[in-house]
C-alpha cells in the first residue's frame, strides 16, 4: 500500500513536526513530501525514514538500539501481531516451547557493524555487548527479533526471516552448525514456511 504524507502512520507526525520545526533542509523535504503523489512519496520514504531515525519528533516511540554488532532503529509500539502465531508454532514444533518470551518488531533500519551489507533481520539479546554506551541509549530487557520494515506483509518471506533469527537462540554464528540447525528446523515443519502453507 502506498501512503501519502497525510496518512502515513509511521512518518506523518514527523513530517508535520519538521514542517514547522526542522532545519531548512528537512522543512523543504517535509513540504515536498506533503505535495508528493503516492508514487513520489513512496520514493521519498527511505530518505525520510533515515532522517526520522536521526532526529525523531518529541515524545516519539522511535528507538535506536546500538550494540557492538548491530544498530537497529524501530518503533517501540509497533507490534506486528501477524508474528504471534508463527513464533508460537515455531517455538512449539521446533524448539519444544523452550525459547524465552520474545518481542518481535519491524525495524526501519538494521545495520550490521561487523559484516558488510544491510541485514534483513537480527536477534537482539539483553546481554549483547555494548562497549561504549551513549547517554539515553535504549536498552532491552527481553530478547527481540527485528525484521526489516520492507518485509511487512510479505509472507512467507517475513516468517522465514523470523525462523532464521530464532534459530540463533541455538547457534549464534552463521557457520555450518547454524546451517544444520536451520535445516533441522525446516525438516520438522516439512519446509512449509518456505511454501507459505500452514
Amino acid at each position: 500500500m502506498h501512503y501519502q504524507a497525510s496518512d502515513d502512520p509511521e512518518l506523518g507526525k514527523w513530517i508535520t513536526h519538521q514542517t514547522g520545526n526542522g532545519t531548512p533542509y528537512t522543512r523543504a523535504l517535509a513540504e515536498a513530501a506533503k505535495l508528493a503523489s503516492p508514487s513520489e512519496y513512496y520514493s521519498l520514504q527511505p530518505v525520510l525514514r533515515y532522517l526520522h531515525a536521526q532526529s525523531p519528533e518529541p515524545d516519539t516511540t522511535i528507538r535506536t538500539l546500538a550494540t557492538d554488532r548491530y544498530k537497529v532503529v524501530f518503533n517501540e509500539t509497533d507490534e506486528p501481531h501477524e508474528f504471534d502465531g508463527a513464533f508460537a508454532r515455531f517455538n512449539s514444533y521446533i524448539f519444544g516451547s523452550s525459547l524465552p518470551k520474545t518481542k518481535i518488531r519491524y525495524a526501519t533500519s538494521i545495520q550490521s557493524l561487523c559484516e558488510p551489507g544491510w541485514p534483513i533481520g537480527v536477534l537482539a539479546m539483553p546481554d549483547d555487548a555494548v562497549t561504549c554506551r551513549i547517554p539515553g541509549q535504549f536498552q532491552i530487557g527481553t530478547p527481540h527479533v527485528f525484521i526489516t520494515e520492507k518485509l511487512r506483509r510479505v509472507a512467507p518471506v517475513n516468517e522465514w526471516v523470523l525462523l532464521h533469527e530464532i534459530c540463533h537462540f541455538k547457534v549464534k554464528s552463521h557457520g555450518p552448525e547454524f546451517v544444520a540447525e536451520v535445516k533441522r528446523a525446516l525438516d520438522l515443519i516439512d519446509w512449509r514456511v518456505l511454501l507459505g502453507d500452514y
